[in-house]
């Protein structure tokens, strides 16, 4: 059932149609099991606490229902009514990333942290996962191009050997390519190392497997702090999922 639900909503994604377009009431029980992974407190980006989420409330306005809600696990976006002082409202609700790397974007405009300090295991040349637009800007400039990339924008900088992607005004990847000059602070390896240095420098259990171009996924290595390395045909690639739908 879950693997129908996934392919569902890819093939959705793929044709362009909203969940919306097939809108249905959701059960109460849809509505929790889509609550929680996002239970808890959130936080906005510079530490203060933003929004409570419980089973039946948020910020203390209880959840009259939804007719939106993404069912893919782990859940991505959906759009709840809300008792807010006697009157309904929408909230509408996006989650990515995980663990400490798990961000919530509220009605597509404000992005908040699971964590009240930003936390992060590797980085490149300073440039690091859940870092801002902003401060991504101010470290680097504008890139050389922009494109979309499955969900989220990747902005490529090609006289570092780098591409940043980013999802809601957070930097949830950074890919080395190949031949660039951009290195991991942390190990200082770069693209072109071997399979054995990463394996060897980051404790994995075993040697990641070859990369192949033709490959329809590949695998996401748990380095720390909810942080994954992926290798891929044309870069090494260190992301806030842990899995090849999101990334």
């Amino acid at each position: 059932m879950k693997k129908l639900l996934v392919c569902m909503s890819l093939l959705l994604a793929v044709l362009g149609i909203s969940g919306n377009a097939f809108a249905q009431e959701m059960t109460a029980a849809d509505i929790q099991r889509w609550l929680e992974p996002v239970l808890g407190d959130w936080y906005h980006l510079d530490g203060g606490l933003a929004m409570t989420i419980g089973k039946d409330r948020i910020d203390g306005c209880r959840i009259l229902g939804s007719t939106g809600l993404g069912m893919v696990e782990p859940p991505t976006s959906g759009t709840l009514r809300v008792d807010k002082d006697g009157a309904s409202r929408q909230i509408q609700l996006e989650v990515f990333g995980e663990g400490v790397h798990q961000y919530l974007r509220v009605d597509g405009a404000q992005t908040l942290r699971r964590v009240p300090q930003e936390v992060h295991f590797e980085s490149v040349q300073g440039l690091y996962l859940g870092m801002t637009r902003e401060q991504l800007l101010q470290a680097c400039g504008n890139p050389g191009s922009k494109e979309a990339a499955k969900g989220q924008v990747l902005w490529q900088y090609p006289a570092r050997g780098l591409g940043v992607l980013l999802k809601g005004n957070i930097v949830t990847g950074l890919r080395l390519y190949r031949n660039g000059a951009s290195r991991f602070d942390r190990s200082g390896l770069g693209a072109d190392a071997s399979l054995a240095d990463y394996a060897q420098a980051y404790g994995l259990t075993a040697v990641p497997k070859e990369p192949v171009s033709d490959a329809r996924f590949f695998s996401h290595y748990a380095i720390g702090q909810d942080e994954y390395l992926v290798f891929k045909p044309d870069c090494v690639q260190l992301s806030v999922y842990s899995s090849w739908l999101f990334d």
